[in-house]
């Protein structure tokens, strides 16, 4: 879903020099702060707390210094919280579930998002030209040779793809499109433009790039909330702040530090303008994708985000299908098993 640059790359080597050492257990007797190390599966817009959490220093008046890291993937931050070498991960949910899975349990201590931003649809523009405005007209339209329309996801079985197939399975359509995995910015934006690929399920940067530059137009978009909810039947907790639970067992007062720090940062995003959130991060973390196409990304995000942190028992219900299918190989796991809503609770109670 993301094509790491050179910086990012440099970041993430960086990142896993420094596995092999643990947060202090105490802060020094001069009263500096605690570090506390966090990772993403990148840093880019789709993990914004993160990024305004180290900028703004939101960690600082909760007495914590906070280490951000980019896994370069989502299951690689999974291992390394797994493995305690990362406190709290911000990934995907379905990959704390997955620990629980494989006899690690861990928690979702918050959800920053109700929608994922990077189920968009996105048709070749001459193909839309024709009248395939739709899902449904794609799944029928036949390519020259009479095979099925091609749709490519970043990699088969990984998060886009649960997500945009569970979109296709409702409609009936899922199995009249040819799945194939067509990897990072470049070659995904590229096969829409060549036609290699008929239609491609886009990040937001790359629904972006695709309709400004007269190539591709957008057939499902996920900040449309009325088709988000014919599908998914309303919010689900898509993206999560996530811990072990030893983690939340034997440090609850730094769990509590840290989501107070990361609901600080939802706050300000709430009230910031994507100009200022961009003066803010963009130069340290956005700046390899440029000004323009960060703003347009950005103002994307927002509306997606929920400000609240919360994770109610009906939104994880709306997610279970998504997460609980044959296709993703997760076994069920219920709400109490796998959220832990005292922290954010707290958070919400202290800084309204």
């Amino acid at each position: 879903m993301h094509s790491y640059s050179r910086r990012e790359l440099l970041m993430g080597m960086g990142a896993a020099m420094a596995f092999g050492a643990l947060p202090s257990r105490a802060a020094a007797s001069s009263g500096s702060a605690r570090e506390v190390v966090a990772g993403s599966p990148a840093h880019i817009v789709n993990y914004l707390p993160h990024l305004v959490a180290m900028t703004e220093k939101l960690m600082a008046p909760e007495g914590l210094s906070l280490k951000l890291i980019s896994s370069n993937g989502g299951s690689k931050l999974r291992e390394i919280v797994a493995a305690g070498q990362v406190m709290f991960g911000l990934g995907d949910s379905s990959h704390a579930i997955q620990l629980i899975n494989r006899a690690r349990p861990a928690k979702i201590l918050l959800a920053i998002d109700e929608r994922c931003p990077y189920t968009n649809v996105v048709i070749r523009k001459d193909l839309h030209a024709k009248g395939l405005t739709t899902l449904e007209r794609l799944a029928e339209w036949k390519r020259p040779d009479g095979s099925k329309p091609v749709m490519a996801v970043s990699t088969i079985g990984g998060g886009q793809h649960v997500y945009a197939s569970y979109v296709t399975e409702q409609m009936g359509l899922d199995a009249r499109f040819h799945w194939v995995g067509g990897g990072v910015t470049q070659t995904m934006v590229g096969g829409l433009k060549t036609g290699k690929f008929d239609a491609i399920v886009a990040a937001p940067s790359w629904q972006l790039e695709s309709v400004a530059k007269g190539f591709g137009a957008v057939i499902f978009d996920a900040t449309d909330v009325r088709a988000w909810n014919k599908v998914f039947k309303g919010p689900v907790p898509v993206t999560c702040i996530y811990a072990l639970q030893s983690t939340v067992e034997k440090e609850p007062e730094l769990v509590q530090k840290y989501v107070n720090g990361i609901y600080r940062s939802l706050q300000w995003i709430k009230t910031a303008s994507p100009e200022a959130i961009w003066n803010s991060t963009g130069e340290k973390y956005l700046a390899d994708q440029g000004k323009e196409l960060a703003l347009k990304e950005l103002a994307f995000y927002k509306p997606m985000l929920n400000y609240s942190g919360l994770v109610s028992a009906s939104s994880f219900r709306n997610g279970s299908p998504i997460w609980f299918r044959e296709s993703t190989g997760m076994k069920p796991v219920t709400f109490e098993e796998a959220v832990d809503l005292r922290f954010i609770s707290n958070s919400k109670d202290k800084y309204g």
